[in-house]
């Protein structure tokens, strides 16, 4: 099976070389390496342009996650998709291990990362904290409101099943195109999890999932994420499949919904009332499934300073709070051996010279 390995860059041009190296140094054959840049201000182009015809590299307007997802695939021949996040790596066995769990029926496999320093150095920690469950899409949206999973470097499709829900549609879909991918591909079949850990997921301080959370604005487009995905997959199954299905919001979609509720005069839903809200916050907070009580305290206290700051003061000091929630899902570097950086580990040499 021929495997297409998709990077999505944008401006990680620090962290671009290991994850093309580590998807060159896949010891499956045929394995095809494409870098989606999307529109990257960087040095990331000419980083990508020191390998030569070892990548395809496709160079477009930043347009956001969706319409790099959707490159990247209209580009990808292979049979087995997998999209990798440009400050992530992969092992060398990865794709192999995929593809030996692979049959006409799986639609994704799933596999846990190290957590890794943002210097490359694996840390004693997987991403995700926690064991994946293995159950199927009704029951993964009825208990948790998503598919659960890593990140989308955690991830490999099928092409054909991706064929069918692809291109996304960008406005939608400008971020959080995992969370669809995840739910659609497991709507038309199996999915396999690997249970040991395949790369390394990066932890530092440029991620762009909290840069983006840190624009108040970007809570409009949060807040609808996951009632986009139901619809997204009532639209796929179909009116009399969609009856079996009972999804019920996650604790982070009642967070987002609540802040854009007290920060956003654009709210998309116009019915919710401050105390039902407040409720269903705190509900979903103490009841969070695969969660600490540690963090589920810290998340109600979150709810808390929600509720009772004023206004301004809320919108003056969010991104503070979100950096210090980041912090709590920080793994300990202590005790670390600094021996343990990535290419050391999986024996992949620096690269970066053209055939």
């Amino acid at each position: 099976m021929k495997v297409s390995i998709v990077i999505r860059n944008w401006n990680y041009g620090s962290f671009l070389r290991d994850a093309v190296d580590s998807a060159l140094a896949q010891t499956h054959v045929p394995t095809e390496v494409i870098v989606v840049d999307d529109g990257s201000t960087d040095d990331s182009r000419a980083i990508l342009a020191l390998y030569g015809s070892r990548l395809r590299v496709i160079l477009k307007e930043n347009g956001g996650e969706g319409s790099a997802v959707n490159a990247g695939f209209a580009a990808a021949t292979g049979d087995i998709i997998v999209f990798l996040d440009s400050d992530d790596v992969l092992a060398p066995q990865t794709v192999a291990r995929v593809v030996a769990l692979w049959n006409r029926s799986v639609t994704r496999v799933h596999f846990p990362l190290h957590a890794m320093g943002a210097d490359g150095t694996l840390l004693p920690r997987l991403h995700p904290p926690f064991e994946v469950p293995d159950i199927p899409l009704e029951a993964q949206l009825e208990r948790f409101g998503q598919v659960i999973s890593g990140a989308q470097s955690c991830n490999a499709y099928a092409a054909w099943a991706l064929k069918r829900i692809l291109p996304l549609d960008e406005t939608t879909w400008y971020r959080s195109c995992d969370c669809y991918l995840n739910a659609l591909t497991m709507a038309q079949g199996l999915s396999r999890l690997i249970h040991e850990p395949m790369g390394g997921y990066r932890f530092h301080a440029n991620n762009l999932t909290l840069r983006n959370s840190l624009d108040v604005g970007v809570r409009e487009r949060a807040v609808l994420i996951h009632p986009n995905i139901y619809q997204a997959v009532r639209s796929f199954v179909g009116e009399d499949r969609w009856k079996s299905y009972r999804p019920t919001a996650p604790c982070y979609h009642w967070i987002h919904r609540f802040l854009s509720f007290r920060l956003n005069p654009a709210h998309p839903f116009s019915g919710d009332k401050f105390m039902p809200l407040a409720v269903s916050c705190v509900a979903a907070a103490w009841t969070r499934p695969l969660s600490s009580l540690s963090r589920r305290m810290f998340l109600l206290a979150g709810v808390a300073i929600t509720a009772v700051m004023p206004r301004a003061l809320l919108r003056r000091l969010l991104p503070r709070m979100l950096i210090l929630a980041r912090s709590t899902t920080l793994p300990s570097t202590r005790d670390i051996d600094p021996a343990r950086h990535w290419r050391r580990v999986y024996g992949v040499a620096a690269g970066g010279a053209s055939e």
